[in-house]
């Protein structure tokens, strides 16, 4: 044989196993809490435990049951990155919600003073009746809506790319693997 051929084959090896080495996700492990969305093989997104991780699959428990999922299936995978409280869109729930209806009831449920009436003040238009409701019931609304979502815990998100490394086929799925045909 040929030392040029035996160093060529030699280098071209080397380099298919360091890009299929690198062909890895960054920023997942064994034990990760992952969203995963898979239409081809699950029904609906899946919420799970990283089990095992291989080149061109990935297996996680989801409640008591094991999935194994090619990577070439993958429509969206996600990692958990902790945990977060949500306050801040309880607040702003509870005061559009309560302040708008308030708002709408001090707005249905003013009088205005007739002249038949005797003694009479009217204070507020049907306007400021609203703009009154409405301020107090988002303030009201707000506080508590931010205690009330202070005590609910939510995931946070990050999608998980493949490395730059990967080929992508033409339907646009990705694979972790890449195989060559060699020809002495």
């Amino acid at each position: 044989m040929n030392y040029s051929k035996f160093f060529i084959i030699t280098l071209l090896l080397f380099f298919i196993t360091s890009l299929v080495s690198e062909a890895q996700f960054t920023g997942l492990e064994k034990g990760d809490k992952i969203r995963i969305t898979a239409p081809e093989q699950l029904r609906g997104r899946k919420t799970g435990v990283v089990t095992i991780i291989t080149p061109d699959s990935l297996q996680f428990m989801h409640r008591d049951s094991t999935f194994n999922v090619s990577l070439a299936s993958l429509s969206r995978l996600e990692v958990s990155t902790g945990q977060k409280r949500s306050a801040g869109r309880g607040a702003l729930i509870g005061a559009g919600s309560l302040g708008l209806t308030l708002g709408l009831i001090m707005m249905s449920t003013d009088e205005s003073c007739s002249s038949e009436e005797g003694w009479c003040i009217d204070l507020f238009s049907r306007s400021d009746s609203f703009k009154l409701g409405l301020v107090s019931g988002a303030l009201l609304g707000g506080a508590s809506g931010a205690i009330i979502g202070h005590f609910i815990i939510r995931d946070r998100w990050k999608k998980v790319e493949l490395e730059p490394h990967t080929i992508v086929l033409h339907s646009g799925k990705r694979i972790a693997a890449i195989g060559m045909r060699l020809r002495l």
